[in-house]
Formats: C-alpha cells, structure tokens, sequence
C-alpha cells in the first residue's frame, strides 16, 4: 500500500475524530438512500479511494456496530465494500439512452 494513503481504518478514525457521517436506508424496494453534507460525502470519497490499494478486498462499516460513530441517527443500513479484480481486455459499455431524444410524432 501506498504509505501516503491511509488505510480505510485510519480513514474512519480522522473522520470519527474531525466530523463527518452519512445516513443509509432504504428508499424504495430498489434504492439505498445515502444522506450527507459535505464531510460526509469526503468521508465516503476517502473511504472509496482507501480501498483501491487496501490489502483487504473488503471492509465493513455497520450503524450498530463497528463504525457506529460514522453513521447518523436513523441509519437502517451499513456499508460493505468489495474490491474485485478489473476484467482485463473487456470495455465498459456506455448506456447512452439517455442522450436519446424523443422520437417526434
């Protein structure tokens, strides 16, 4: 791991300490709604790009459990993040339905 990045446990200590929480539930059957200020959204950013070279695939934060203190009131739901290897040779496909326009009548 890179020593100027932190890991996602030193990340979630510095924004434990400096402020910094989200809120998770569900929205619908189909959505996770994810709730946060501006701490909040850098906290998620670092906690994301911690992960890149962790050397753990995996992590876990949980609003009754560990990384509580990240978490706002009413949070129904944790985190669990998953590094898996990038498929090589294959490109992502851009869906671009919705630069469509309207067909006219």
């Amino acid at each position: 791991m890179d020593r100027n990045r932190q890991s996602p446990d030193e990340v979630c200590d510095r924004f434990a300490r400096e402020g910094g929480s989200v809120r998770l539930r569900l929205l619908d059957r189909d959505t996770i709604l994810i709730e946060a200020g501006p701490r909040g959204l850098l906290f998620l950013s670092s906690l994301f790009k911690s992960m890149v070279d962790f050397i753990d695939d995996g992590f876990q934060l949980s609003p009754r459990g560990a990384g509580s203190a990240l978490f706002r009131k009413g949070s129904t739901k944790g985190i669990y993040i998953h590094r898996v290897p990038e498929a090589r040779g294959l490109k992502a496909r851009r869906d671009r339905s919705h630069l469509s326009r309207p067909k006219k009548k």
